[in-house]
């Protein structure tokens, strides 16, 4: 389990070097091929975020993200960075959504404007690819 404080000091760290206080907005928002919803969201114009809605009856659903992607190692960039019953700045919760985010190290973002950057296709096929894993794990 991961500690709480940790998570919060990364996200602390984040304002101090100038991270943008916008919305989340939503870019996508599609169903996948395994049959999961999911979508894109631009972070305040920093980076981008992709998420797969689970729905409460999926085994995975409700489960601690950290917890979960040390367990399985999802194979989508950068892990899974994301658990909860709402996405970021939304108002939803009758599921479960687990995403990831392209705000890593060599990533292009606010704090780093040469690094890689993540297009919304790509972003899509990262979320398509999570979604089949977790159709896998549904299905046993």
């Amino acid at each position: 389990m991961r500690d709480e404080k940790d998570s919060w000091w990364r996200f602390d760290s984040l304002i101090r070097f100038g991270w943008p206080q916008g919305e989340a907005r939503l870019v996508k928002r599609w169903t996948t091929k395994a049959g999961y919803e999911a979508c894109v969201l631009d972070m305040a114009g920093s980076h981008l975020c992709g998420y797969v809605k689970l729905p409460l009856s999926h085994p995975l659903a409700g489960q601690d993200y950290y917890d979960l992607q040390e367990k399985y190692d999802f194979g989508v960039h950068g892990g899974l960075t994301w658990g909860d019953k709402r996405l970021p700045q939304r108002d939803e919760d009758d599921s479960w959504w687990y995403g990831f985010d392209c705000i890593h190290e060599g990533d292009k973002c606010f704090v780093n404007p040469s690094g890689k950057e993540w297009s919304q296709d790509m972003v899509m096929e990262e979320c398509e690819r999570l979604a089949e894993q977790f159709k896998e794990l549904e299905n046993g």
